[in-house]
């Protein structure tokens, strides 16, 4: 990189040249430690154009190696400094040195800021950033230059040194790894608890990596995140980085020798008529580079794993070699269809962003990489919010959003996707001539695969869960529906035989159709769990209206049963988790402008009331009001009663009716 050090500062902390003293300082007393110069990016010019400004900036954060933040109450005040925090954050991983990319320098005195409630009452770029180990030089900061040549402030300023030139050596030995991984992709952004996350599953010698997709369909970035794991902590890999690309193959032993021609070693001919000798050679070369070079480690990447007689655990048991060697593996299949659960890997599921991390992606494919207003900002979230963070469809709307950013704006295209779902993201991703990440153009045709490989009951279960309100996907409802097709669903299994609707469950769960909520019961089981919007219409585009028809009269019948179990319901302890989904059901059935939805209003109202929920269940009964005149009219008696509903409830809370 151009830039070994990125100096972020406020400039009125300059004004007497303190920060223009600290840096010629690192400078001197870097050399002895480094064996160089060191190469810092100092902006000390003042701001004209902004957008000049803004790209010098910019060029600077992504091509410097570590960033030196000073810290003072004018900095914490700057927006420019959390601009360029915020900036550098993004890029944090990419330069090569995992999360050791800041260096804060505790320049004049923040009020407050070793207190325990600081953080609380903080932005959170400042909250970030006071996690990360502070050098104290506020001693120095009053006494100017000469207090640079005091023992404590020469010690401190070592210690400063030595840190910096620890993460710009690592980033240098990141560089010079071996291995053949895909190059890094300069455009990947956040995902910093991913990439933490993977970290964490090799503290313990021997543990694999599983990358998996939620959904399990292709273009969420399996890759890209392990790619990018591969660089950021290439500095801890004396033996490489070693990509083996698996798709097609379900023999590891045979996967594993394509690495002979990267790494560069010959099969004697005895090992070409054996695969088992192969795999033996490949493990002892492997080791013989990780021997070789310190950090005394590899890593192993198995890329887009799509048959489970790759992970046989016989075959990787044989691999496993301790801590020299890590093992890192991408596939569109579930915990379920990889031999079940093991002690030696953990699997980690990509299917959503965090929110925040998914209006960056759309951000960093807006003009300059900023929106242009926060208006913009606001419908991006927006956008978020209605993709659920799936990241292949939060990466469409990126890609579509960048490729037509002067003729689209985010808060049009929010009106087209409330307007149009699924069949305007998917239009959008064709229109866009680059297509999604990972070449993946359409997003039905991307889910079409996982859904393909359902089951007669497990699809039937999720054309059910379709018509129910995606946060709030009752389990007993749906195993209900579906046993009136399927009836050895409703019966528990006889003790030794597996149970035909944990099976259904395990392989919904294991392919991430369906996702657990914090609702569970008495034995700690799923009670509640939530669909992707998207899976939701297109299970719905997949089923035929006649069909869909008959499931929908399925689940009205079934609502009306419950409703009637509920009225009996005296133990609300066990009864009131039902009343969560039937809340978010008569939402739905108000949106869709089901013909029941006045009724559904009324009967959740009616429970939240007898709980005394005032809260949850005067808007209920408001929208209940609402659709009763907009359908019957305000002369008609079912008007009537909801306001005396209402009423009655507005008395019971000594609140004043209003119209």
């Amino acid at each position: 990189m151009p830039y070994d050090i990125f100096i972020s500062y406020s400039r009125r902390d300059n004004a007497d040249g303190r920060i223009t003293q600290l840096v010629e300082r690192i400078k001197k007393d870097f050399a002895p430690f480094a064996k160089r110069e060191l190469v810092p990016f100092f902006d000390q010019q003042e701001i004209h154009g902004m957008q000049d400004w803004r790209q010098r900036i910019l060029q600077g954060l992504r091509e410097s190696r570590l960033l030196l933040a000073c810290l003072s109450p004018a900095y914490l005040k700057s927006e420019y400094c959390e601009w360029e925090f915020v900036e550098y954050l993004k890029y944090e991983i990419g330069h090569l040195h995992g999360f050791n990319g800041v260096a804060p320098i505790y320049f004049v005195e923040v009020p407050g800021w070793d207190s325990k409630g600081f953080e609380q009452q903080c932005a959170a770029w400042v909250a970030e950033l006071r996690k990360r180990q502070y050098f104290d030089l506020r001693p120095w900061h009053d006494q100017g230059e000469e207090a640079l040549r005091e023992a404590a402030v020469q010690e401190r300023m070592g210690r400063l040194n030595e840190q910096i030139a620890k993460t710009i050596s690592r980033g240098e030995r990141a560089e010079k790894s071996l291995g053949n991984v895909d190059a890094h992709n300069p455009h990947f952004i956040g995902r910093t608890a991913n990439l933490r996350m993977l970290r964490e599953n090799f503290v313990t010698p021997g543990h694999i990596g599983v990358v998996t997709a939620v959904n399990g369909v292709g273009g969420l970035g399996k890759t890209a995140l392990a790619i990018e794991y591969a660089h950021a902590f290439a500095d801890e890999y004396g033996g490489g980085r070693w990509q083996v690309r698996c798709a097609g193959k379900d023999d590891l032993r045979l996967a594993l020798a394509e690495l002979a021609t990267p790494i560069g070693f010959e099969f004697t001919d005895d090992e070409k008529k054996n695969a088992d000798l192969q795999f033996e050679r490949t493990r002892r070369e492997l080791k013989k580079l990780a021997d070789a070079r310190a950090p005394h480690r590899c890593l192993l990447l198995l890329d887009n794993v799509d048959r489970p007689g790759l992970l046989d655990p016989a075959q990787v048991a044989r691999l496993n070699g301790g801590d020299w060697l890590h093992v890192l593996a991408t596939t569109r299949l579930g915990e379920n269809e990889l031999h079940g659960a093991h002690r030696d890997r953990s699997f980690l599921a990509i299917d959503e962003l965090p929110p925040d991390d998914a209006l960056a992606l759309i951000e960093s494919y807006q003009p300059d990489g900023r929106f242009r207003s926060e208006a913009e900002r606001d419908a991006a979230r927006e956008i978020v919010r209605l993709l659920g963070s799936f990241t292949l469809a939060v990466e469409s709307a990126a890609v579509y959003l960048g490729q037509f950013t002067n003729d689209v704006t985010c808060a049009a295209f929010l009106a087209r996707l409330k307007k149009e779902g699924l069949e305007g993201l998917d239009t959008a991703a064709s229109q866009s001539s680059e297509g999604v990440l990972h070449g993946e153009k359409r997003l039905s045709a991307t889910l079409q695969p996982t859904l393909e490989r359902l089951g007669a009951a497990e699809k039937l279960a999720l054309e059910f869960a379709a018509l129910l309100p995606p946060d709030q996907v009752p389990l007993p409802w749906l195993r209900a529906l579906v046993a009136k097709t399927f009836p050895e669903i409703e019966r528990d299994a006889e003790p030794g035989y597996p149970d035909p609707w944990k099976n259904v469950l395990r392989r919904l769960f294991s392919m991430r159709l369906i996702q657990a909520t914090d609702a569970m019961d008495t034995d700690g089981q799923p009670r509640v769990v939530r669909v992707h919007r998207l899976v939701q219409e297109l299970t719905k585009h997949n089923c035929s209206e006649s069909d869909r028809a008959v499931r929908q009269q399925a689940v009205d019948v079934l609502v009306t049963e419950r409703d009637a179990v509920l009225l009996q319901a005296t133990n609300w302890v066990d009864a009131r988790w039902e009343l969560e989904p039937f809340a978010a059901l008569a939402d739905l059935w108000d949106e869709m402008k089901h013909p029941e939805a006045a009724w559904l209003l009324n009967q959740t109202g009616a429970r939240w009331t007898h709980l005394a929920e005032w809260g949850k269940a005067e808007p209920l009964m408001r929208r209940m009001i609402a659709v009763c005149e907009n359908k019957l009219g305000s002369s008609h008696p079912s008007f009537a009663s909801a306001l005396n509903n209402l009423a009655q409830l507005l008395k019971a809370t000594c609140q004043k009716p209003s119209r």
